[in-house]
């Protein structure tokens, strides 16, 4: 790999492996993705791999991952570079639990944001999960891996999967991807409504013991209604994505993020951070840096001065007001016992609260969050199977044999290997909610390929038609009689043997379903040579 030196590894997965390392004529820190040894045999996943890198590079967008370079190192194995990321993904954001509104709704807008750039270039994701979102510590959030992603276009980069075939992860994909049908851009709209379900909750709305069990959820079954403390407007929005039918749900990436867009910070959940600081739809989550515009920050740090000088003109003017007005009417001074108190009882005076905030009713579903109640947390742990590696069969072509006869020369032997998994459950001991291979399976016994020949030689059956056809048939002699005088009557005398003659016909066959119907026999006419035979002529 010229240009370039190798770190640590980052990370790895059944597929590929991501290392840490820097261009050395550039000077500039990137990650390295390898695809595994044992995956670069197949041509197919190979293909998903360089793909990936085209379509990452052709979207450039602040939030989908930057690619610099692609190729292939002495080993032969196919790498990306791209740029270094960090933070950490949303899965593992995740696992230690649900997240705010405000931080649904500014991760929500911003893999939108990318879809939109995604899609303005006929490409469907057609794999968003949290797996595939990277949170960077500056507060953006970047959609990675595109290797499963479709064009749209007759003149795109095309499709390596196969037709009918379903794509994705089970827990995240629309229904249509689950009926294994076309998608559009819509079922990318799909995904990230189960995200941003999954963010406030924890957990995804559809669960199952298998992977047919929750596609058949994806297809027949409503998704379990949101915590009722959840905002009425962020409801509305997951609740639209998550249509059965592609044109009940947004029509776009950017339609669904103008109705982001309209849930203002005020309409939003607020949760509080460890730091006690309020994190909201423009508040990134403690750690990461915002990302408002200047004029924004400006704003936002002269909002507080302001409200507390006009909070203290109205105290005083209050006060005033409360001291004067009396005297006015006849009456004593009336002693205000703390002019900030917003509820006294007797006869002071109750001022109201610069900035009243609304009862946290529960059957108000714009309240806070009760951070009181326990919310399950997902249990994960790892679990060792050995699986079945199934065998190939090899065709050997043999033209002397029939087309569509099969000779097997050597059965094949199925492999066996060792795969770790980590699982992941809703809550310990619960269900089942997502599966992942860690690491490379190890290969314990090497599959055996079957070994079969087959006929290659065209036969024609069942024909129906008239052919025309040439064979070689006999002909018969006849046996010429002479009188003679000198034999007794009765008797014959053979002077000359006759000889069978030989003659090329053709027929006119008719065949039903390979089957002779009729023939045309010809009149061929004439005889072989004659046999000459003498017998007496007399009484």
């Amino acid at each position: 790999m010229q240009n370039y030196e190798l770190g640590e590894i980052i990370e790895s997965g059944g597929m590929g492996a991501v290392y840490k390392g820097r261009h050395t004529a550039l000077e500039r820190d990137v990650a390295i993705k390898f695809i595994l040894p044992h995956v670069a045999g197949d041509e197919a996943a190979v293909e998903r791999f360089l793909r990936e890198a085209r379509l990452a590079a052709r979207i450039n967008h602040p939030n989908v991952v930057h690619v610099y370079d692609t190729g292939v190192d002495l080993q032969g194995q196919p790498y990306i570079v791209m740029e270094l990321l960090t933070g950490e993904s949303l899965k593992e954001r995740l696992a230690r639990g649900p997240m705010t509104e405000a931080e649904a709704v500014h991760i929500g807008k911003q893999v939108l944001m990318a879809l939109e750039k995604a899609h303005s270039m006929e490409v469907v994701h057609r794999d968003i999960k949290p797996a595939n979102i990277y949170l960077c510590t500056d507060g953006t959030a970047k959609i990675l891996d595109f290797g499963v992603a479709k064009g749209l276009d007759a003149g795109s980069t095309g499709n390596v999967t196969v037709a009918g075939k379903t794509v994705g992860s089970p827990a995240y994909m629309s229904p249509e991807q689950a009926e294994g049908i076309p998608v559009d851009s819509r079922t990318d709209i799909y995904s990230v409504g189960i995200v941003m379900y999954e963010i406030l909750t924890g957990y995804t709305p559809f669960r199952g013991e298998n992977s047919l069990a929750i596609m058949q959820k994806h297809l027949n079954t409503p998704p379990p209604p949101l915590p009722k403390e959840t905002n009425s407007a962020v409801r509305a929005v997951i609740e639209k994505s998550l249509a059965k039918k592609p044109e009940k749900r947004y029509a776009s990436a950017h339609e669904m993020k103008l109705a982001l867009d309209k849930v203002s910070p005020k309409n939003v959940v607020v949760a509080k951070s460890e730091t006690g600081e309020s994190l909201n739809a423009n508040t990134p989550s403690p750690g990461r840096k915002s990302t408002k515009s200047h004029e924004t920050a400006t704003a936002e740090r002269k909002s507080p001065v302001l409200a507390i000088v006009i909070a203290i003109v109205a105290l005083v003017t209050i006060g005033v007001a409360a001291i004067v007005v009396p005297k006015m009417l006849g009456g004593g001074s009336t002693p205000i016992d703390n002019p900030a108190n917003t509820g006294t009882s007797g006869n002071s005076t109750s001022v109201p609260d610069p900035d009243p905030q609304p009862s946290a009713s529960p059957a108000n579903t714009d309240s806070p969050v009760n951070t009181d109640v326990p919310v399950a947390q997902p249990f994960e742990t790892t679990e060792t199977k050995e699986e079945t590696i199934p065998f190939e069969t090899t065709y050997e072509d043999d033209p002397a044999m029939d087309k569509g006869q099969e000779v097997t020369k050597s059965e094949g032997v199925e492999g066996k290997q060792t795969v770790t998994y980590k699982v992941t459950f809703d809550k310990e001991g619960g269900t089942e909610i997502d599966r992942q291979p860690e690491g490379a399976p190890v290969v314990t016994v090497q599959p055996v390929a079957k070994i079969v020949t087959r006929g290659t030689k065209e036969v024609e059956t069942g024909f129906t038609g008239t052919k025309t056809e040439t064979k070689t048939v006999s002909i018969p002699f006849r046996t010429t009689f002479t009188n003679s005088a000198s034999l007794r009557r009765g008797k014959t005398q053979t002077t000359q043997r006759g000889r069978t003659g030989q003659r090329q016909v053709t027929y006119e066959v008719t065949y039903e379903n390979g089957k002779v119907a009729a023939v045309a026999v010809p009149q061929t006419g004439g005889w072989g040579q004659a046999q000459l035979s003498a017998r007496i002529g007399g009484r």
